[in-house]
């Protein structure tokens, strides 16, 4: 697993502004941050990607790309996240996959996931 982008200082006051921020760093082009972006508020307004200690994993599948994408955002102030208005996240780590690499797309999401329960990691990033 490769992480595609990093933004480690986001400059984004809401979530949805964070997706585009980090849909930016990947330099796709205007039609694919906003299909893409769509998709991802569209999965994220059905059910919070909010796992808890502010980490948050929004994810979609699109015909837009090829491959699976990882995005990792950072915050120092946490900002209100998703579904949820009470959820606020400071990590982000966005995954965008093709849609014919779902198994891939769920391994990534378990791997993310697993350690990053651990406070001690969270406090590492």
């Amino acid at each position: 697993m490769k992480i595609s982008s990093v933004c480690l200082q986001l400059k984004a006051s809401t979530f949805e502004e964070a997706v585009f921020e980090m849909l930016e760093s990947l330099n796709l082009n205007e039609n694919q941050t906003n299909s893409i972006a769509a998709l991802v508020i569209d999965r994220e307004s059905k059910a919070t990607t909010c796992v808890g200690n502010q980490v948050a994993f929004p994810h979609c599948k699109t015909t837009e790309i090829s491959g699976i994408k990882i995005v990792f955002g950072r915050k120092d102030e946490p900002i209100m996240f998703g579904s949820e208005k009470d959820k606020k996240v400071k990590l982000i780590f966005m995954i965008i996959s093709s849609i014919s690499e779902i198994r891939e797309h769920l391994r990534v999401l378990s791997s993310l996931a697993k350690p990053l329960k651990n406070k001690e990691k969270i406090l590492e990033l």
